[in-house]
């Protein structure tokens, strides 16, 4: 039986790839609701390990390194690739899982060798696996603390056996309020069995911005919190800026989530409207890049009180126009007729406005 005396054992320092944050040898998950930027925190880390930068807090990482991203949600050509330029990475250090037809999807425990032939290729020191549902057997059950420690098993072996860290993004489940410990989906033994977790909410103080947060530390204390937002460039591409360390521990933020997602996504469109109107496929389509649901991004259309007007009606050039209360639609967007409409309109409005204030004399 593999049983050796203690002291024939040598003994070893925990190698960082994060100090005290993120281990080489084990695996990690990150929780968090949808719309939060996991994703973009995941991708920012694989882009500066790859070009050798220093992490979020300023520490030192562990020199260029490559990543490997396996993603069941997002496309790498129009989706990943773009976030990882914006974020200057070194493409040739960060691999993308793209699937092709008639080649397996990459399950585990299943297909786990799969993953040990493109970390043996790559040289990987890094996998981070987004979801990690999007790629667990479907014959695991979640919920089984028994299933998913067989399904960790062979994924933990691999971490140790080539010195790379794991990171698996995972939804929370749908209560609010309690530990964090508890937020995540299923079985406690996900948390157990990984040497650290995370979670990412919303800042109570300020809904914009996002904390990440540790939620347990087997290798060393808890680590303080950090700040961030998603903020886009001159081009549109959304990229994250860290703002330092944050007051609020994990349990501050889950009972903010389903709220302040709601008030984010409130944010979200005064910020994409404050310039003027914009095409309502536009706003949706830079919603749900940012994972805001139609549901919640119908709600806060209707607290912000968002108009839609409608130009070219009847014909192939007909658009949906969103205003915030105040805007008007440039006319250069309308015909003539819808011109004249507007100003019809915008006459009426001031008689009502008028009759209002005991200023409009009928005669």
């Amino acid at each position: 039986m593999p049983f050796l005396p203690a002291s024939q054992i040598q003994s070893e320092k925990v190698h960082w790839l994060w100090q005290s944050r993120f281990a080489f040898d084990y695996l990690y998950i990150l929780d968090g609701d949808p719309g939060l930027g996991k994703s973009y925190v995941l991708l920012d880390l694989c882009a500066r390990l790859s070009t050798g930068r220093q992490l979020p807090d300023g520490a030192a990482g562990p020199g260029p390194c490559t990543a490997l991203y396996l993603s069941s949600e997002d496309q790498p050509h129009n989706a990943l690739r773009p976030r990882l330029d914006a974020l200057g990475a070194d493409l040739d250090r960060v691999h993308l899982w793209q699937h092709r037809p008639g080649e397996p999807w990459p399950y585990f425990p299943s297909q786990i060798e799969i993953f040990r032939e493109r970390v043996e290729a790559t040289g990987a020191r890094l996998i981070v696996i987004d979801p990690l549902f999007g790629f667990l057997d479907p014959g695991v059950s979640p919920a089984s603390d028994q299933h998913v420690r067989q399904a960790l098993a062979p994924l933990a072996r691999l971490a140790e056996e080539y010195h790379c860290c794991v990171i698996m993004a995972r939804h929370p489940n749908k209560r609010v309020g309690g530990k964090a410990l508890y937020r995540g989906s299923y079985s406690i033994a996900f948390n157990a069995i990984c040497r650290s977790t995370w979670i990412v909410g919303s800042n109570p103080d300020a809904p914009d911005k996002v904390v990440l947060a540790q939620v347990k530390n087997n290798h060393d204390e808890l680590q303080p919190s950090l700040a961030y937002a998603i903020k886009r460039d001159a081009a549109g591409q959304a990229r994250v800026e860290w703002l330092g360390q944050s007051r609020h521990v994990s349990d501050d933020l889950t009972g903010v989530i389903r709220y302040t997602h709601r008030l984010r996504a409130c944010a979200f469109l005064q910020n994409f409207l404050k310039d003027g109107p914009r095409v309502s496929g536009q706003v949706r389509a830079a919603a749900q890049e940012q994972g805001f649901s139609r549901r919640t991004l119908d709600r806060a259309v209707k607290k912000l009180k968002i108009s839609s007007q409608r130009v070219h009606a009847f014909t192939p050039k007909q658009k949906d126009y969103w205003l915030l209360p105040g805007q008007k639609l440039a006319e250069n967007l309308m015909s003539e007729g819808e011109v004249k409409v507007a100003r019809w309109m915008d006459q009426i409005e001031a008689r009502a406005l008028a009759m209002q204030k005991g200023e409009y004399d009928a005669a």
